[in-house]
């Protein structure tokens, strides 16, 4: 995974390693945010569902971008998996 900011001045790429973001700590922290500051309520069982399919994505069909926001100020933020 890599998280990209760019402004007009300057670009700034963050490379994530997929066992990072995979691993059961960075799940359980994940499955809490969610939990506590979403709508929506899920279970450990769906977090791995939805994490296994997201790395059988890459692998699958390569490299995507997962979120792309565009200011006002033309600043960009990609999470690219």
């Amino acid at each position: 995974m890599k998280i990209i900011y760019q402004t007009k001045e300057k670009t700034m790429s963050i490379p994530i390693p997929n066992a990072l973001l995979f691993n059961s700590v960075t799940s359980k922290m994940l499955e809490n945010r969610i939990n506590k500051y979403s709508r929506m309520e899920i279970s450990p069982e769906q977090l791995k569902l939805w994490i296994k399919i997201l790395g059988e994505s890459v692998h699958e069909f390569g490299h995507y971008t997962l979120v792309e926001v565009k200011t006002s100020d033309d600043e960009v933020i990609k999470i690219i998996m």
